[in-house]
């Protein structure tokens, strides 16, 4: 039997989506419940598989990665299988995403890589691979959204997350769940070859380490880099003032809240037009479906990336936000079948 997920639920996965460096006594101060009842439910959300584990999302300038790109890949299904690509891919140390998707390639992966002529070197890998062709490259000129709002489909829903009756009362499973998906490795720039970055190395390991898990006590970081909490915490606070960390989060599970549709979206625009185009990046940024936001070079002008309910959902946002802003040219969509790799 499914359980209900509850509004306070939401609240919670929504502080932590928002700041996952939150302290447990100020998550229960924020949804107005006990801190124990609070970690009950937390503790019961990360092993239903809502909340997968918690990371920090960098500043890739600051670290000296100036490229950033998506890159279509199409296959040649007589030479090579799916489950040959993904895991050659999957074991690329400048992949960061990886995406299978219907439409006009089979795949949308996206590369972090420290220079242009890096970024070409990774490319000439690819095309190497058997059977696999790069049939489109965007690189990202500005990555003006990554949404730190969640939008639940409905106030109150039925996750299939939860598998098992629950004690609504004391927030305690009365059976066992599933446990949450480990935390995943850092992303491979913070497990790379950082030498040329302008940071000393003990900024570095913090960095890896709230890369890995951003939800560690200043007391626990400190400990894995050599501080005590006090000369840690005025490092962590340097990073995030100077911007080099920019926001710490939790990997949620947006299948297991209802949100089971993920499109990217490539748009044309007329740029020449300023007006147009900062009143399309509003719509962008104020729009809930709109996870990922960026400028590109290349074939478009921008790459949205949108989660939704349904391909119906979908379709009102394309027709309510970017078909009728003044500036589009042309639209492009992709669903994704499946993510089959991520470094986040």
């Amino acid at each position: 039997m499914s359980i209900r997920f509850d509004e306070t639920d939401c609240q919670i996965v929504q502080a932590l989506f928002e700041n996952s460096r939150i302290t447990n006594a100020e998550l229960a101060k924020r949804i107005r419940m006990s801190e124990s009842q609070c970690s009950r439910r937390l503790h019961r959300i990360e092993q239903a598989g809502i909340i997968t584990g918690y990371t920090a999302l960098f500043d890739i300038e600051a670290l000296d990665l100036h490229a950033y790109a998506f890159v279509a890949v199409t296959l040649n299904h007589s030479r090579t299988t799916r489950e040959a690509t993904e895991a050659a891919v999957s074991g690329r140390r400048d992949v960061v995403q990886g995406y299978r998707t219907g439409g006009d390639s089979d795949y949308l992966v996206s590369i972090l890589t420290p220079d242009l002529s890096a970024f070409q070197r990774s490319i000439d890998d690819l095309n190497r691979m058997d059977g696999v062709e790069v049939s489109r490259s965007l690189l990202i000129l500005n990555p003006f959204k990554q949404v730190t709002k969640l939008r639940f489909p409905f106030a109150n829903l039925v996750s299939p997350a939860y598998a098992h009756e629950l004690d609504l009362d004391g927030g305690r499973p009365t059976r066992q769940t599933r446990h949450a998906t480990a935390t995943r490795p850092s992303l491979p720039a913070m497990r790379g070859n950082l030498e040329h970055s302008k940071l000393d190395q003990i900024d570095l390991e913090i960095i890896r380490h709230l890369a890995d898990n951003s939800r560690l006590s200043l007391v626990e970081l400190g400990e894995k880099v050599g501080l005590s909490a006090a000369p840690c915490g005025r490092r962590v606070h340097a990073l995030e003032r100077d911007g080099v960390i920019r926001h710490c989060t939790a990997k949620v599970s947006f299948e297991a809240i209802g949100l089971t549709t993920t499109v990217f979206i490539r748009i044309r625009f007329e740029l020449t037009n300023e007006r147009h185009r900062r009143a399309f990046e509003r719509a962008l940024l104020d729009a809930p479906p709109v996870l990922e936001a960026y400028r590109t070079h290349g074939e478009s002008d921008y790459l949205i990336m949108v989660v939704v309910e349904d391909l119906a959902a979908c379709d009102r946002f394309l027709s309510e936000v970017v078909l009728n802003a003044d500036g589009v040219i042309a639209v492009q969509s992709t669903p994704v079948l499946k993510r089959f790799y991520s470094r986040r």
